[in-house]
């Protein structure tokens, strides 16, 4: 069982420095800046911006959200003993060789370590509970995982009871993935990025998360038939997607859903849905046709903005945002938020 993995870690750390804290700060020479207390790497001043490598200090127990984020020179990072959290985006597009987590960290953020290409080794450590999508872009070829509070098989991160798909860590050469039928929930951005083209969903699966599968390679995808909940932007960017039946039970189709799924061209919706928001079908540009059910009650913003070729048949007494077919002259705006 996996008892600890869902607390709220936001309650158990203050991973973002106030600017009264960073106001307090001491600034090291490399232009680092701690709290008054040392317990908290804060912020980095340009100083810091060309930094190679990096030895946080003993003490530290905190790496504070976006500390290092997008510093473009840095390769290696020593962590220290004791340290207990690292926050949203840390460490997002740095050039890391390598990630070598000392066993007291129990938390890593969003995105705290996404987009680094050319990381070679990961080690999941000890404590660790928490997991998302901290590792987004990233195919590491070498992981080990210490922590009892999760397995590796097949460059994928699960629980330790397989239950929930947590992320995958190294699928660089893999194009067909079959989802174990012990997994019930498959995790916010746990297979995005990545270079599947065709996934087997079992029936076990009930919950998939916000951008679970987006900017995939997917032409084709099932989804299980006792699916209750997709997340927002969960196929977003997939440009190769050509169809998908979204089961019966499903009541919503979240934010962003299908945005620029750009080869979709067929959708059929369930006899449940109540609500499609905003953007879900945004620019979904090859989607001739689709029947909307009965029982639909709302259309969001931009749901269906810039399909251009569709056309809606039976269209039900609904609530609709005057902007949810709307064609915009200018295609190369901003999609909606």
């Amino acid at each position: 069982m996996n008892t600890n993995i869902d607390i709220d870690p936001t309650k158990l750390f203050e991973l973002t420095a106030s600017k009264n804290e960073i106001k307090k700060g001491k600034t090291d020479r490399y232009g680092v800046i701690y709290s008054a207390d040392g317990k908290k790497l804060l912020h980095c001043t340009k100083d810091a911006l060309k930094l190679k490598q990096y030895t946080i200090k003993p003490g530290t127990e905190i790496i504070c959200n976006s500390a290092f984020a997008c510093f473009e020179y840095l390769r290696k990072v020593s962590f220290p003993d004791g340290l207990k959290a690292i926050g949203d985006s840390a460490f997002f597009g740095c050039h890391l060789r390598e990630i070598s987590l000392p066993d007291s960290v129990e938390h890593i953020s969003r995105l705290a370590f996404a987009c680094i290409t050319e990381i070679k080794a990961l080690n999941i450590p000890r404590s660790l509970r928490f997991v998302g999508d901290e590792f987004v872009n990233c195919d590491i070829p070498s992981i080990r995982c210490s922590s009892p509070n999760f397995i590796i098989e097949d460059g994928i991160l699960y629980t330790t009871d397989k239950s929930e798909l947590v992320r995958a860590l190294n699928l660089e050469h893999t194009h067909l993935l079959k989802i174990p039928e012990s997994v019930h929930t498959i995790r916010d951005g746990a297979l995005s990025t990545t270079r599947l083209e065709e996934i087997t969903i079992p029936d076990s699966v009930t919950v998939i998360g916000n951008g679970a599968f987006s900017s995939c390679l997917l032409n084709k995808v099932q989804l299980p038939s006792k699916l209750e909940q997709i997340g927002e932007f969960v196929f977003g960017l997939c440009d190769s997607l050509k169809q998908i039946s979204i089961p019966e039970g499903i009541k919503v189709i979240p934010k962003r859903s299908f945005l620029y799924c750009i080869n979709l061209t067929e959708v059929s919706l369930p006899s449940t849905l109540k609500e499609i928001a905003e953007g879900a079908f945004y620019r979904c540009a090859k989607l001739q046709r689709i029947n909307l059910p009965n029982g639909l009650e709302s259309i969001g913003a931009h749901a269906f903005g810039n399909c251009k070729k569709l056309t809606v048949p039976n269209l039900p007494r609904v609530q609709i945002d005057p902007t949810a077919f709307a064609v915009e002259p200018n295609l190369d705006g901003e999609a909606p938020s």
